[in-house]
């Protein structure tokens, strides 16, 4: 996958250790913390650490407005995990997140857009499937946007993927 994308409004690059901080920031933010699902530790301290584990991640990216070059949001295609634990080599799970100030403005549509198609393009997984909060209704748009289908977890998932109140959605490789 390429390391930077760039649309009209927004960069995505690949993360990297410099993000960190800005990153920590953005996720001191505990709604924001709820709402992606990321779990990530209160203290800054053990977030910079956790924070450290996902950076240099080939499919982990921030996404940066190209006006200010402020970073605005993170989205990533994570590991999956079948009933064993071992990793699955057919399913990704899709997380994003975005600062709240920057909601309403069509960005992670955009973004995950652009990163799906090359996703599917340059790898061979052929799924994606994301869970999300019943509540967070802005993200159910985004997926419905993105061409993710809620659905029932297959079973080839370790029923410890998602959370017991998450709701599941998948999209398949075109």
């Amino acid at each position: 996958m390429q390391k930077y994308i760039k649309t009209n409004r927004l960069e995505i690059s690949a993360m990297v250790k410099r993000d960190l901080p800005d990153l920590n920031s953005l996720l001191s933010s505990l709604k924001l913390r709820e709402l992606s699902g990321l779990q990530m530790p209160v203290d800054d301290t053990n977030r910079m650490l956790a924070l450290t584990l996902l950076a240099g991640d080939e499919f982990i990216f921030v996404i940066r407005l190209i006006t200010t070059g402020e970073l605005i949001g993170l989205i990533g295609f994570y590991k999956c995990y079948q009933p064993d634990f071992s990793v699955s080599t057919g399913f990704r799970e899709l997380g994003y997140l975005l600062a709240e100030n920057m909601w309403g403005n069509g960005y992670m549509t955009e973004v995950g857009d652009k990163l799906i198609n090359e996703f599917f393009k340059d790898t061979n997984y052929k799924y994606l499937c994301a869970g999300i909060m019943p509540n967070n209704h802005r993200s159910q748009r985004v997926l419905t946007k993105l061409k993710f289908v809620q659905s029932l977890q297959p079973d080839e998932l370790t029923s410890d993927q998602f959370g017991p109140k998450e709701l599941y959605f998948q999209r398949t490789a075109e």
